[in-house]
């Protein structure tokens, strides 16, 4: 399991997006991944959430979305 240092470090690597990084890093659950942070914002059907329920992998997804939707409107809005 990578860390949310590894993660915001990933995102950093990706988007140059320092402001955009802190805010999913602050919101999203550290267990998660910047690899399946972009297979859930993409829509990528090959999620691997072992030892998960359904209803738990639709909620991480759902909240996910939602990070992301109200973190890119806070960069909108600088």
């Amino acid at each position: 399991m990578a860390s949310s240092l590894e993660r915001d470090v990933s995102c950093m690597k990706v988007t140059g997006d320092e402001g955009l990084c802190r805010c999913l890093g602050d919101e999203l659950p550290a267990y998660l991944t910047f690899r399946s942070y972009v297979k859930i914002v993409t829509g990528a059907r090959d999620l691997n959430f072992s030892g998960f329920t359904a209803v738990e992998i639709k909620q991480l997804i759902e909240r996910t979305i939602y990070v992301r939707e109200q973190c890119v409107a806070v960069q909108n809005k600088m």
